[in-house]
């Protein structure tokens, strides 16, 4: 999604995530654009999805993932109350005890095979929801967008 901001100078932020729960999730992309961008934002982001659904990620991509993941994550368990929900996370997932410890080997343990396969299973560019925010005289979105 970088390239989007960063190559193509579309967004002024984006991102995406999963919201992953122990009964399904969603993967989510936000971003922050002109009006007068949104239909090529959006058509970026789905060739985007459909790159990493169809072909492997650089090894680049995947080492800059793995780096925020295990350097970010010390982050998410740095005050008490932030501790306290991500153990009870850990027991409702029934991760084991052991799971911060071995976060970062699960992470480093990836292959871009196994991205390449999770992406063509979850990532669906036929079937999804899209919200779009916009001054709608100004945005012209496409009919498909509406």
């Amino acid at each position: 999604m970088q390239n989007i901001r960063d190559d193509k100078g579309l967004v002024y932020d984006i991102h995406s995530y999963f919201a992953a729960d122990k009964f399904g999730g969603s993967f989510q992309v936000a971003l922050q654009t002109k009006n007068e961008s949104a239909n090529t934002a959006i058509e970026e982001v789905l060739k985007e999805i459909n790159r990493i659904r169809n072909s492997l990620v650089s090894e680049d991509e995947l080492a800059d993932a793995k780096s925020f993941l295990t350097g970010s994550f010390p982050m998410k368990i740095e005050t008490g109350a932030r501790i306290a929900g991500f153990l009870t996370a850990v027991e409702f997932y029934g991760l084991g005890d052991d799971y911060v410890d071995k976060y970062p080997s699960y992470i480093n343990s990836v292959t871009r095979e196994d991205v390449l396969r999770v992406a063509k299973k979850y990532l669906d560019t036929e079937n999804y929801v899209l919200v779009v925010v916009a001054d709608q005289e100004k945005a012209l979105l496409k009919e498909e967008y509406k």
